[in-house]
């Protein structure tokens, strides 16, 4: 009757009173938490669900008639009145969801409950209803409210599903169904009447979180590696869904939103699994069928999952197009986790020649594949240089022999820079995204004459031959590398190559006089001279011949 009267100066007073009130019907029921009886908590559910009815009626009616409302008297007192109005309308608006998250506490300290449903069961339909008008208002202190109940209950009914409530799979799965429905409405409030939908739709990213836990609850009693799975395989599922979403009921923009939103859920999920799997899956010894580890089973899957995302996903931004890059890394890790350290360098290189040939057979959509096997290559030069061949392994078989596979993986590496140097041109590589500082650097890499594709090759020899051997054989060693440097400078034409093959013969002769001589044994030491020398006189030669190339290139 005020406000039809439009006294508004009495109106937002009385209004005042009534979110004073709100505020102390809230103290009161909740001061004594813990030590209410019964028939309290019923009185106080039942005030509170009828004081957020008869609140949310309220700001309906005001928000129908013009909440905005205008203030006669001096601008000064017009301006305050008007600003004390709508802080005291969010006040308001923020005890309605209040007021049933108040209920869902007194419901959890009562015990309100049975194997197939709890205190969700009879909260969420109202908080329902409650997000219909939320939806309806631009009230910020219900919005905040609003997401703090979310927050907060998701919070709650995780713990009370996953440690009160009954583990029966099927039992959880009841229970999960009200924070289902609450996920699927916030998914549909988000549409506005409009059409037009938010950037970010929060239901999506809700109803994944409760998907994840709700597997986790349901298959971690039969085993974690089904958790994981099924992870997966509701990834897959939500990329299904997206490819099948077309433009209907509402505008293109709006399907356009709601498909990244979804598509981003299922990358929650691909996360959740990779961090899993990296912490707690792939160290467990489940044997099945005797002899085979169920986590190999559980790999394969996740890498075919991946690629099928990668190549059905119709996303175009840089998380999307760059999908396949973060898949590798994934199996990077687990090739370190997974392979003993002695077959790292002869797998790393094996997966280098594998991308850069399907980077060259794949060129229209793949070529940049060419690109990224330089990682594996790189890490493999590592690792022949500082952990596998210094690394004592005092195992019988020659598998597990240290030199031998960082010798394999040296010869892998020689068949890999041949098939680089034979496919480097850098036209046939294509990003999916124009990033001009990368292309420049690609460039540079590509060209098939740079340092960064051939000096860890030669570091990688060099400390392999420092490791693995001593004394004059060494020194021959040094020379024969030194040689091969010099012949691959003249065929790459790269000057720089020809001066380090110098200082490595340098190195040798300087080994072979002050040092070498001190051995006892004549016969190596005699055979080091004669293998020296002959290089050395091999390496005069090719120069001579070659003198004019060489000079023409600098």
């Amino acid at each position: 009757i005020i406000w039809k009267e439009k006294e508004f100066f009495v109106h937002t007073v009385v209004f005042s009173f009534s979110s004073l009130a709100g505020l102390f019907l809230l103290y009161s029921g909740m001061k004594n938490i813990g030590a209410n009886s019964p028939d309290q908590i019923l009185v106080y559910c039942i005030l509170f669900i009828l004081s957020a009815a008869l609140a949310s009626i309220n700001l309906l009616f005001l928000s129908k008639n013009n909440s905005e409302m205008i203030f006669s008297g001096e601008g000064r007192k017009q301006n305050f009145l008007q600003v004390f109005h709508r802080i005291n309308i969010n006040i308001y608006g923020a005890i309605i969801p209040l007021f049933l998250f108040a209920v869902y506490v007194l419901l959890l300290e009562n015990g309100v409950s049975s194997v197939y449903w709890g205190p969700d069961t009879l909260i969420i339909p109202l908080f329902i209803t409650i997000l219909a008008v939320k939806y309806r208002l631009k009230n910020i202190g219900m919005k905040v409210a609003v997401i703090f109940f979310i927050i907060v209950e998701t919070l709650f009914s995780t713990l009370y599903i996953g440690f009160e409530a009954s583990s029966e799979p099927i039992h959880v799965l009841i229970n999960y169904l009200p924070v289902f429905l609450l996920s699927l409405s916030i998914i549909g409030y988000s549409i506005k009447r409009s059409g037009k939908i938010h950037k970010y739709v929060p239901g999506v990213y809700l109803l994944t979180v409760h998907f994840i836990f709700a597997a986790f609850f349901i298959l971690e009693e039969i085993s974690g590696l089904f958790t994981g799975l099924s992870w997966l395989g509701l990834a897959l599922i939500y990329l299904i869904f997206v490819n099948s979403l077309k433009v209907g009921k509402f505008n293109e923009d709006t399907v356009n939103r709601l498909k990244e939103n979804i598509i981003n859920g299922g990358y929650l999920l691909i996360l959740v699994f990779v961090v899993r799997f990296i912490l707690f899956d792939i160290q467990k010894e489940t044997m099945i069928l005797v002899t085979l580890r169920a986590e190999y089973l559980l790999e394969a899957a996740a890498f075919i999952i991946m690629g099928i995302w990668f190549f059905l996903n119709r996303r175009r931004r840089l998380l999307d197009l760059f999908f396949l890059e973060m898949s590798l890394a994934f199996l990077i890790v687990v090739f370190f986790i997974e392979i003993p350290v002695t077959f790292l360098p002869a797998v790393f290189i094996l997966l280098s020649i594998v991308l850069l040939t399907a980077g060259i057979f794949l060129k229209e959509n793949l070529s940049r594949l060419r690109m990224v096997s330089i990682i594996p290559a790189w890490i493999s030069a590592f690792l022949i240089a500082f952990v596998t061949s210094p690394y004592l392994n005092p195992s019988l078989s020659y598998l597990d022999t240290p030199w031998i596979m960082s010798a394999a993986g040296i010869i892998l590496q020689f068949v890999y820079l041949g098939i680089f140097y034979f496919t480097h041109k850098t036209d046939q590589i294509s990003l999916p995204v124009k990033l001009l500082k990368i292309e420049n650097i690609i460039f540079r890499i590509m060209s098939g004459k740079n340092r960064f594709i051939y000096y860890p090759v030669f570091a990688s020899v060099l400390f392999f031959f420092i490791w693995s051997f001593d004394g004059a054989v060494l020194t021959a060693l040094i020379s024969v590398e030194s040689l091969f440097i010099l012949v691959l400078s003249i065929l790459v034409k790269v000057d720089s190559f020809r001066y380090i093959a110098l200082t490595g013969i340098m190195a040798a002769v300087i080994r072979l006089v002050f040092f070498d001589l001190k051995e006892a044994d004549i016969f190596i030491k005699a055979v080091a001279f004669i293998v020296v020398s002959i290089i050395m006189l091999i390496m005069n030669i090719l120069y001579n011949k070659f003198k004019d190339r060489i000079e023409q290139d600098e």
